[in-house]
């Protein structure tokens, strides 16, 4: 049975639907994660059943330990025990006691200074001995506490033992010690640990304070130091479980590659012991092994399933879509004259059919588009030339504008310069010849009173010529037209500025070149309308003003320290009448072709900034 008469009509959306329905990539990558988290959750659980494992037994020796300190305490509260007198009979009775209930190798009794005073079993060649020397011992009698030992020598031989010491105490005194002998090469902790069984390769060990392994249900690492020795010593003394992989490489005569293994370790919660528990990685972990290749050859048969229906994807679906992906091409390239040859009745076939259709009436739509974008150009164009004649109109009547400004500002300037000659020409002298005559009938009056009205009436006639002067400096200052432009600004500011008590700087060049007359007023003015606006509303302390000329350009820059203002709202506030002053600066500017720049923030000062391009320049 061919796959064509299987699945029945071939079509994309059913080959579609049976290739995701496999959906092997997907699926390989979902279990490839799943496996991947199982593998490392059963990791895991492995090493945390070690560590439980390493628990249980810590738990079951140091509850061992304890029973067996107990027994040794039982010594101390025996009937008829006193150490101060000299009757050992009733001690002997309680060790013998004792000897038979503990896992002791021997019990024994010590003086305060570490003296054996008896031993049970019996060892005549020991009366009296010496143990004051031995570490525990030493610190049992320091302490005055109960006190389970490293691994020690007890002997010149090098024999090794454990004890487990007992303080008896009177008053705040130490009368002597019970102790008890752990021989390590005995049964007597091995049999805690030995029932415990861990595969072949297993193996749990009892470690002391200083890494030496006290017990092991591998017999040959018993006496010696752990290979671990160091770091399993800082674990118990600061209490802290361990458990992961390790390596067996620091056994020695190692004969070949170093073994892979899982360590659990526990330390004792009372005494400074520990559990460590041990395995080969291979053998503990052989499940999860199991598992990566049951995934790795899964893995590999659907990888090969998923190659097989990719290329039947390509076959089925990727060659017709390069097709249409050709057509379209075309098509965005403007060709829109070869039709689409794609047949067909499943959905890439229908799909074919669409984008030729499309490719038709894109082509009669590109040509209606065409026949309006010809009737549209047509329109701008005549907009177009309607726009420029209108443009050409706006900007003869702005030349025209500007003409005419021109012309009122040389007109405006001539009439000042008139009127201020017949200021000057009449009134002025009308004004000092009036004084004259004052002068001469004050010095030839006799009376007193008459002197005194001719006093008032002279200092009447003074303060009528000095505002006749201003007056006349305001409508043209002579200074401007015989010193020049920077002789008299500087005059104007001193002459408004300097009796409100502002303190006024000047900058850059104070030069003596002559600008153009019409370029001189303008600027002029410009300065007398800031200096003016400075003097009336600033309330400055000072005023710092730079004069620049190089580049072919003039710049004209003040600035005050006052309270300054707010750029928006001054045409809308009683201080409008600034606004139009602002206003007739930039007219003047604009005239000179040249630029206005106003700073102002409300108590900040305000700093006004003019830059004229200059054509010519006369000395």
């Amino acid at each position: 049975m061919s796959l064509k008469s299987f699945f029945g009509k071939p079509s994309l959306q059913r080959r579609t639907i049976l290739l995701t329905a496999f959906g092997m990539f997907t699926i390989l990558v979902i279990l490839g994660v799943s496996d991947f988290l199982s593998l490392r959750e059963s990791v895991n659980q492995t090493l945390r059943e070690r560590l439980v494992l390493a628990q249980t037994v810590a738990s079951n020796l140091e509850h061992l330990m304890r029973q067996n300190l107990m027994y040794l305490q039982d010594v101390t509260f025996s009937k008829g025990v006193n150490l101060e007198d000299e009757d050992l009979g009733p001690e002997k009775s309680a060790l013998h006691t004792a000897f038979l209930r503990s896992i002791f190798t021997n019990v024994f009794l010590l003086s305060s200074s570490g003296h054996l005073l008896c031993m049970e079993p019996p060892r005549p060649a020991l009366a009296g001995a010496d143990f004051g020397n031995f570490p525990p011992v030493k610190e049992a009698i320091l302490t005055g506490k109960p006190t389970i030992s490293n691994l020690f020598e007890i002997s010149p031989q090098g024999k090794k033992a454990v004890f487990a010491l007992i303080p008896i105490g009177k008053g705040g005194r130490i009368l002597g010690l019970v102790g008890g002998e752990i021989d390590p090469t005995g049964t007597a902790l091995v049999k805690v640990i030995q029932p415990v069984k861990i595969g072949e390769t297993g193996y749990i060990e009892i470690i002391d304070g200083n890494g030496f392994v006290l017990a092991s249900t591998k017999l040959e690492n018993i006496l010696r130091e752990s290979d671990h020795g160091g770091s399993l010593s800082n674990l118990i003394k600061t209490g802290q479980t361990r458990v992961g992989t390790c390596h067996s490489c620091h056994e020695e005569a190692v004969t070949e590659q170093p073994k892979k293994e899982i360590m659990a370790f526990t330390p004792l919660s009372e005494i400074l012991w520990g559990v460590n528990i041990r395995q080969s990685e291979r053998e503990a972990l052989a499940p999860v092994e199991n598992m990566k290749r049951r995934f790795f050859a899964f893995g590999f048969i659907l990888s090969i399933v998923a190659l097989i229906l990719t290329w039947g994807v390509a076959q089925s679906v990727i060659a017709p879509v390069k097709s249409l992906i050709r057509s379209a091409r075309r098509i965005a390239s403007g060709n829109l004259f070869e039709p689409i040859s794609i047949s067909g009745d499943d959905e890439i076939g229908q799909l074919g059919k669409t984008l030729d259709e499309m490719r038709v009436k894109l082509k009669d739509s590109l040509d209606e588009i065409g026949r309006w974008t010809r009737e549209l150009e047509r329109r701008v164009d005549e907009r177009t030339k309607e726009a420029f004649s209108l443009y050409e109109e706006l900007r003869r009547k702005e030349e025209m504008r500007g003409e005419l400004l021109r012309k009122i500002i040389s007109a405006q300037e001539e009439e000042r310069k008139r009127i201020a000659r017949e200021l000057h020409d009449e009134m002025s002298q009308t004004l000092t010849a009036l004084l004259f005559a004052l002068e001469a009938v004050r010095e030839a009056s006799l009376s007193k009173a008459v002197e005194e009205k001719m006093g008032s009436i002279r200092e009447l006639v003074l303060r009528a010529i000095d505002g006749t002067h201003r007056m006349i400096f305001d409508l043209r200052p002579a200074v401007l037209d015989d010193l020049g432009l920077s002789a008299a600004i500087k005059w104007y500011a001193e002459e408004r500025l300097k009796p409100l008590g502002i303190n006024i700087y000047f900058e850059g060049d104070m030069f003596e070149v002559r600008l153009p007359t019409q370029i001189e007023t303008a600027l002029f003015r410009v300065a007398q309308e800031t200096i003016t606006n400075i003097a009336k509303h600033s309330e400055a302390e000072n005023v710092i003003i730079n004069l620049e000329l190089g580049n072919g350009l003039f710049t004209l820059e003040v600035e005050d320290d006052g309270k300054g203002f707010d750029m928006e709202g001054i045409s809308d506030t009683k201080e409008g009448s600034r606004g139009l002053g602002l206003l007739g600066m930039k007219e003047r500017v604009l005239l000179l072709e040249g630029t206005l720049e106003v700073q102002s923030h409300p108590g900040s000062g305000t700093r006004v900034v003019v830059t004229v391009p200059l054509r010519e320049v006369s000395q």
